[in-house]
C-alpha cells in the first residue's frame, strides 16, 4: 500500500511538472482589435473569422497558437467624405502567454481648393503592440 501511495504522488507530481510547463497543450494568447476609428464600422479578418467593430468597440481572441498570423480590415468611410487605404497586419506568438493588441486610429483631413469647394478625407491606421517586445 505505501508503494502505491509513493507511485501516485510522484505520478501526479510529473502531471503536475509537465501539464503546467508553458510549452505543453495550454495556451494563453491572445489578440485584442479596438476601434478608436471615426469609421462606422471596422471588420477584421483573422483566422479564417470576421469580427465587426463599430466605434468604441473591441474583441478579444483568446486561445491562439504559437506563430504568426495575418489579419485584413475592411472600413467604412464616414458620409460625405473621401478615403482609401488598406490596412493589413501581421501578428507574432512567440510563446504561450503573448498578448497583442491591434487600435485602430482615424482623423479627418479638411482641404479647400482656390474654388473654395472643401474636400474631408478621412485617414485610418492601425496600431499594434505585444507583450513579447
Amino acid at each position: 500500500m505505501k508503494s502505491f501511495s509513493l507511485k501516485c504522488v510522484l505520478l501526479c507530481s510529473l502531471l503536475l511538472l509537465f501539464f503546467g510547463c508553458d510549452e505543453v497543450g495550454f495556451t494563453r494568447n491572445e489578440v485584442t482589435f479596438v476601434n478608436k476609428s471615426n469609421s462606422p464600422n471596422i471588420t477584421v479578418l483573422f483566422r479564417a473569422e470576421e469580427y465587426s467593430l463599430s466605434p468604441g468597440e473591441e474583441v478579444t481572441i483568446e486561445g491562439v497558437p504559437r506563430g504568426s498570423y495575418s489579419f485584413s480590415t475592411e472600413y467604412v468611410v464616414p458620409a460625405d467624405e473621401v478615403g482609401d487605404a488598406d490596412i493589413d497586419g501581421t501578428v507574432s506568438f512567440e510563446t504561450n502567454t503573448t498578448k497583442v493588441r491591434v487600435t485602430y486610429n482615424s482623423n479627418t483631413e479638411m482641404e479647400t481648393d482656390d474654388d473654395g469647394n472643401t474636400t474631408s478625407t478621412f485617414h485610418i491606421w492601425a496600431l499594434t503592440s505585444s507583450t513579447d517586445g
